[in-house]
């Protein structure tokens, strides 16, 4: 995509390596340029008053010092747009309490109309994922908008005073559950991101290997792909994992034996399902590993509770558990 020769999308991959980051940069720079141009033409529409031209001057001139700021690497993205947004914030709410003063029908349309930009501003800052930036905000709006009703004494701004609350404390709300979404999402990312790190360290792979591994199953098949890993991993590591595989295949065909001997109306595949069921593995688990779908897993072990003579409340895995055990002590 470009702009005018520009190359918008280099420009913003220069700028920020995520794409939340570069959102955050796309509404950094488009709400600066919109506030800019606002207050600019705020001089000519709205009501002439020192506060507001104070108020407007200096908005103005520290969202240009915020953009001038991240330009020059001084702030990083996240927190140049959430001061740009609390700023703007309390613009709005300083023209609204100055329209409240003033206790006209326009000036209460006015601090209508503010209200509705702060709405938008906070629409904003939910979709750039500011961690409790929405929360501020409308705490801001609403302790503004009950300021100017106790000012003013509007009977428009009570007939909205309900819809504003709902919609903000609903912001709020929404908010403080997605960020603690947000900080489990990262705990887990950052516990994936040390198993894979310990993976990398244990194997002496690392991630050029995997995906040349991956490429390699694709082409020659997974026998290929897997002699492949055993060949570039450190050579201890790899008489390790020879070893504690031979194991688990050794305890693997010892219990599929003992599960034919106790349950010989089985068939191959059920004995199979019913080994995995004992290892607690899900359905699409089983499927996958099969290579069957889960209609056909499903079918296999109705069949199986049939066979065994299962009661409704009866869990498979505790029944198999049972008898096997019994059957192992009985032949001992």
């Amino acid at each position: 995509m470009s702009l005018s020769g520009i190359n918008v999308s280099a420009f913003l991959s220069s700028k920020e390596h995520t794409i939340i980051g570069r959102q955050r940069l796309v509404f950094f720079i488009a709400i600066g340029v919109l506030s800019i141009i606002l207050t600019i033409s705020s001089f000519f529409l709205q009501p002439k008053n020192p506060t507001l031209t104070v108020v407007d001057i200096t908005t103005m001139a520290v969202t240009l010092l915020l953009e001038l700021l991240y330009f020059t690497h001084k702030i990083n993205i996240r927190l140049g747009t959430t001061l740009l947004f609390i700023l703007l914030q309390l613009e709005l709410s300083a023209q609204k309490i100055t329209f409240a003063t003033i206790n006209t029908p326009e000036s209460n349309a006015l601090i209508l109309q503010a209200s509705f930009l702060s709405l938008m501003l906070i629409t904003v800052s939910l979709l750039c994922f500011l961690k409790y930036s929405p929360t501020i905000i409308s705490s801001i709006s609403i302790f503004t908008y009950l300021l100017c009703l106790t000012i003013g004494r509007s009977s428009i701004l009570e007939t909205f005073l309900p819809v504003y609350l709902v919609v903000l404390f609903g912001v709020i709300i929404y908010d403080v559950y997605s960020v603690h979404a947000a900080f489990n999402l990262e705990a887990d990312n950052l516990n994936l991101r040390h198993e894979i790190s310990a993976f990398y360290h244990d194997t002496g792979l690392n991630s050029e290997s995997i995906r040349a591994i991956t490429q390699l199953c694709r082409e020659k098949g997974k026998a290929e792909g897997m002699r492949e890993i055993l060949s570039r991993m450190d050579p201890s590591v790899k008489a390790r994992l020879v070893s504690g595989l031979a194991a688990i295949r050794q305890e693997d065909e010892s219990s599929r034996k003992n599960i034919s001997a106790a349950f010989p109306m089985l068939t191959p595949m059920q004995v199979t399902i019913c080994q995995m069921v004992l290892q607690d593995m899900k359905l699409t688990e089983i499927c996958h590993i099969t290579g069957k779908s889960e209609g056909n897993i499903t079918s296999q072990r109705s069949r199986i509770r049939a066979i065994l003579e299962l009661k409704s409340d009866e869990v498979l895995k505790d029944v198999l558990q049972e008898r096997l055990k019994a059957y192992i002590e009985a032949s001992k």
